[in-house]
């Protein structure tokens, strides 16, 4: 796969939701032991901090509200956060700015569902579940401001 361009297979079950990393095109389904609601596979081209596109295929359990795949274009602010979000004939499909530690200050979206599928939020990360976001080593909580585990490194100075 190219440089800056990524894909992951998301699955919904009726008792978990998880991605899990994928090749595009060949997600393979994993199964928690419940009955499947969705299965959504996301393909990402672009990196944080400039404008990424994004489209969602869902192979299983498509929102009714949701005519087709989605193509979704984001564009990033200053600081990498993602804060506009447009489909393919230019229309808002959500708006969102933050507060200086990550969290929501202001959401506005078209509809619920549509907001419902935007993950990629502050900083250009994309934020789980769960409500956390992922730097690579460790996960930070918006709404404390601050990250759930130590850094592995230690406490170093300089």
């Amino acid at each position: 796969m190219p440089e800056g361009e990524c894909a992951e297979h998301r699955q919904q079950h009726a008792d978990a939701a998880y991605a899990v990393p994928a090749r595009a095109g060949a997600a393979d389904p994993q199964s928690s032991g419940g009955k499947e609601t969705e299965s959504l596979e996301v393909i990402t081209v672009g990196e944080a901090g400039c404008a990424q596109v994004r489209v969602l295929h869902w192979t299983a359990g498509r929102p009714a509200e949701l005519t087709g795949d989605q193509t979704r274009y984001s564009y990033d602010n200053l600081t990498g956060s993602s804060g506009l979000e447009l489909d393919g004939d230019g229309n808002i499909i959500s708006m969102e700015e933050y507060y200086p530690y990550g969290g929501t200050a202001v959401l506005t979206a078209r509809s619920q569902t549509g907001a419902d599928y935007k993950t990629v939020r502050y900083s250009g990360k994309e934020r789980d579940a769960t409500g956390l976001y992922y730097y690579g080593y460790r996960y930070y909580q918006p709404w404390a401001g601050r990250w759930l585990g130590a850094d592995r490194r230690g406490r170093r100075t300089g």
